[in-house]
């Protein structure tokens, strides 16, 4: 009987450990092939070159930024809980597709000095957004993912909402 126990707790950590390995081994596939991809969205690819997923230029770098931060918009698994927010989503995905194509058109031609700072702005904006919308209800989510779609398209813009959410002292 007891060795029935030590076998049956062999076979089980041998499975534990396998499975461990395997999630390991997963993630590190799917982070490495992300970080190599220009897809600004996963399975929705930009029009950005090959070449700005390793370069130190400053449009590549903010493609990358623009990448990570829908990415995090995206882990929140709410957003698609609802329809009002899951429709949302796919707004700002589009918007982002749209920054994203301004971003190469600068960045593939001779854009005037200071023509990223726009989407530089824009970008630092939708970095902020994960942080503004959690534990908010639908509506809220709604109205602060449109607000960011509206900065995205044109940051130089103000705001309609009186003071910038964007500051960084959040007080909403």
């Amino acid at each position: 009987m007891s060795l029935l126990i030590v076998v049956v707790t062999i076979v089980f950590a041998v499975a534990v450990l396998i499975g461990v390995a395997w999630f390991v081994i997963d993630s590190m596939l799917r982070v490495r092939r992300f970080a190599r991809s220009v897809d600004v969205l996963p399975g929705r690819p930009g029009n950005a070159p090959r070449e700005w997923a390793t370069s130190d230029d400053p449009a590549p770098l903010l493609h990358r930024r623009l990448r990570y931060a829908i990415a995090l918009v995206h882990e929140n698994h709410t957003l698609r809980s609802d329809l009002v927010s899951a429709a949302s989503l796919g707004r700002l995905d589009d918007a982002v597709l749209a920054l994203d194509d301004r971003l190469v058109a600068l960045g593939t031609g001779t854009a005037p000095d200071g023509a990223l700072t726009p989407i530089a702005d824009a970008i630092s904006a939708l970095e902020r957004l994960p942080g503004r919308l959690v534990y908010q209800a639908p509506a809220v989510i709604a109205a602060r993912i449109d607000e960011t779609i509206a900065y995205l398209a044109d940051p130089s813009l103000p705001l309609d909402t009186g003071e910038s959410p964007y500051s960084d002292d959040e007080s909403s």
